[in-house]
């Protein structure tokens, strides 16, 4: 069966299906059309509960081929996930929402990796990039987004986290760096509805207080640290509920991803010292070192220990599996190394770092400002960018362009025109084009409203610019 985004049209399940977009949403009509579309031939079909959307979602979802549930809110994540998952079929569910975009280089080649996984896999970790004026990654993290339909479920009303049906067995998971996830919900007036961030704050501290004999608090107060750190401006407050949960919690994984979030909290707020101790306390956790290092180089990038941050993350590179089973590669480091590189007067090395990542693995966690300001220092120019960039992810690239000023956007484009001049790329090059081109010398903005012209496309343009920016 060739991938669809089309649900099947039979009540029960459908083994030829591999993977299933489960999903809850309401009154996400604006978001939802591309959402669906970035996942086109990587999933066989979508299943959508919705929670009471009065903006025509469900009838606008049920024209794009999902299968919808109508169903209800009662402040309850998990629920309203479960009762989705009750509809899929697919082998491997892809968990994903309205405010977020799919993206993958090689749809086919990742089909046939997740079809040839290891059986003893239940989950696959990848990046997220939340995006912050809806272009640059603002920041960028991994989590659980794809597991196998059989063996686990959504756990706790807020902040649900995916757990395998049979408890007495830890979730065995692979982070896949080829599939990623792009967050909208931290751009323009999404970041504005304070209302859910204070609805999940509520929410915690009513599972915290309504919390019964043989709960897990641990977990409870971890989720109520999580929120605290979401509705920002009350970190310490964060930072002393996730002590309380490691101090009480018998559950290994939530403490380790409790200490992961207080440590990370501590060096935000420069407690370095405290932060210092807890990454010991944290190593004797483990029976790995991987997250230690990853946060002893957090903390001694953000204390201009740049020698010892690079060290911390070199060993990394080495030693891919967390305690966990989560597996981490060296692009997840590239970014704060190349921080380091720069810490320590090597722009040309931190250039060459991020070039390479970005060549081998198509992931660049930095804002492109940065790269470009790598090799300026190091008297080389951003045309280096354009020469060696994944074709696959050309838009992704030069969308920023609209983010630079405008010689550092000529500088970038005018090699990538020639690179992919002749070839259906180029449009890809010439869009932001049509916005930055008024702000150009006057010699440069006739070379560029002449291949404007050559295209069919004219400059100021907005509408010339790409539906969805992957």
């Amino acid at each position: 069966m060739s991938p669809s985004t089309t649900a099947h049209s039979g009540g029960g399940p459908q083994d030829d299906l591999l993977v299933s977009a489960c999903m809850i949403v309401k009154d996400e009509s604006e978001t939802l059309p591309d959402c669906i579309a970035s996942m086109k031939g990587f999933v066989d079909e979508i299943v959508i509960y919705d929670t009471g959307s009065t903006d025509g979602t469900v009838e606008l979802a049920k024209s794009l081929g999902c299968r919808v549930i109508e169903g209800y809110w009662d402040d309850d994540f998990s629920r309203a996930r479960n009762a989705s998952l009750e509809h899929c079929s697919g082998h491997w569910i892809l968990w994903i929402d309205a405010d977020e975009r799919l993206v993958t280089d090689d749809i086919s080649g990742m089909r046939d990796l997740v079809r040839n996984l290891d059986d003893r896999l239940d989950a696959l970790q990848v990046s997220i990039d939340n995006l912050s004026d809806g272009v640059r990654s603002n920041f960028a993290h991994s989590a659980l987004r794809m597991f196998r339909r059989v063996r686990c479920r959504w756990n706790g009303r807020l902040h649900e986290q995916i757990d395998r049906l049979d408890s007495s067995d830890g979730m065995t998971g692979k982070y896949v760096p080829e599939i990623r996830i792009i967050h909208l919900g931290y751009t323009g007036e999404m970041q504005q509805t304070q209302d859910k961030v204070e609805r999940n704050l509520r929410l915690a501290r009513d599972d915290l207080e309504q919390s019964g004999v043989g709960a897990d608090k641990g977990l409870l107060l971890f989720n109520l640290g999580r929120a605290l750190l979401v509705a920002g401006g009350r970190d310490a407050e964060a930072a002393e509920r996730l002590r309380e949960a490691i101090d009480i919690t018998p559950n290994p994984i939530t403490k380790r991803h409790a200490y992961r979030m207080l440590i990370k909290t501590l060096i935000d707020m420069a407690d370095y010292d405290i932060a210092q101790s807890a990454i010991v306390e944290l190593r004797a956790q483990c029976t790995t070192p991987v997250l230690p290092d990853l946060l002893q180089g957090d903390l001694s990038l953000a204390r201009g220990d740049y020698l010892e941050a690079l060290d911390s993350y070199g060993k990394i590179d080495l030693d891919q599996h967390d305690d966990d089973e989560f597996e981490y590669g060296p692009a997840i480091t590239a970014g704060a190394r190349s921080k380091a590189l720069t810490g320590l007067g090597k722009p040309g090395d931190a250039a060459d770092l991020l070039l390479q990542t970005f060549s081998d693995t198509g992931f660049l966690d930095v804002p492109l400002e940065n790269l470009i300001s790598n090799l300026h220092d190091a008297g080389r120019s951003a045309g280096e960018i354009s020469q060696i960039m994944p074709v696959e992810r050309t838009m992704w690239v030069l969308a920023q362009a609209l983010r630079l000023a405008a010689w550092q956007a000529d500088e970038l484009l005018e090699p990538a025109y020639c690179r992919f001049d002749g070839t259906p790329e180029v449009i890809t090059v010439l869009a932001p084009i049509t916005v930055i081109v008024a702000s150009l010398p006057s010699d440069r903005a006739c070379v560029w409203n002449s291949r404007l012209e050559q295209h069919g496309l004219s400059a100021g343009g907005a509408q010339n610019m790409p539906h969805y920016l992957p």
